[in-house]
């Protein structure tokens, strides 16, 4: 599904649930006694940098540093004792 939407808002925004996954009643419900609205969210991810959208690198980032860490034979570290041993190289 997508991003919460606040009617006096005009984009959809986090501020708190990130996405809203599956459809059973009970989460349909409380948005709609709440009246919140859904967005439906595509495979786009954009990011806004130096005032421009272009299209983001966080997944392919993230896809490096978790082969880094099974590389590292530590695949159950924490993510920051990774980075600070890393760091600390």
């Amino acid at each position: 599904m997508g991003r919460i939407r606040i009617p006096s808002f005009p984009t959809p925004i986090e501020l708190g649930a990130e996405f809203i996954h599956g459809q059973p009643r009970e989460i349909w419900d409380a948005l709609e006694s709440a009246g919140l609205t859904t967005v439906e969210v595509t495979d786009n991810h954009l990011q806004s940098l130096d005032g421009a959208l272009k299209e983001s690198d966080f997944w392919p980032q993230w896809e490096a540093i978790v082969r880094q860490m099974r590389e590292a034979g530590a695949p159950d570290q924490a993510f920051r004792q990774f980075i600070i041993a890393k760091a600390a190289r």
